[in-house]
């Protein structure tokens, strides 16, 4: 047996298309001008860093030492000054870089630092070489940071999980 909708759902199914057609004749277009929130789409944000720090493996000397290649890739400019800081494990001493340098701001491009280590054995995960690149506008208003260490961490993975919140929908109208 085919049932056919009651007056009630039709009128509501009719109030639902005028309310929608928002007061337009059928001859009128919708308003597409940029007044319009519906006129322009949002623009899409830039989800990637403005610089990447890497680390090359270290190379063994003749000399003893090791000698580590940080390359330093900028994508977008930096405005503000960035200082490149190197820490060194417990018994270790530079013989060449620098410990720390103040690079200014950036620009798009890549360069390099070369930083040689006179260590008393092999690189500890527990007591690494570290590298880090930081800086801040004055107003801290925006900010860099990248660090890497040798040897380098362990990768980690991230776990997410959500849980929507617990609210409860009001019960439904009992029609009549």
């Amino acid at each position: 047996m085919c049932r056919l909708p009651s007056l009630r759902a039709l009128l509501v199914c009719a109030g639902f298309l005028l309310v929608g057609c928002r007061g337009q004749s059928a001859g009128e277009a919708p308003d597409t001008s940029p007044a319009s929130p519906l006129a322009a789409p949002a623009p899409e944000p830039n989800l990637r860093a403005p610089l990447v720090l890497r680390l090359q493996e270290p190379r063994s000397l003749s000399s003893g030492e090791l000698e580590v290649e940080a390359r330093i890739e900028v994508f977008s400019p930096v405005p503000f000054p960035v200082t490149l800081r190197a820490t060194l494990p417990q018994g270790a001493s530079l013989s060449e870089g620098k410990l720390d340098e103040s690079l200014g701001p950036l620009s798009p491009g890549t360069f390099s630092r070369t930083f040689r280590l006179r260590t008393t054995g092999a690189l500890d995960a527990s007591d690494p070489f570290r590298l880090a690149l930081q800086g801040e506008a004055l107003d801290r208003s925006a900010g860099v940071y990248a660090e890497r260490t040798l040897p380098a961490r362990p990768e980690t993975s991230a776990t997410l999980s959500f849980s929507p919140p617990s609210v409860r929908r009001p019960p439904a109208p009992v029609p009549r």
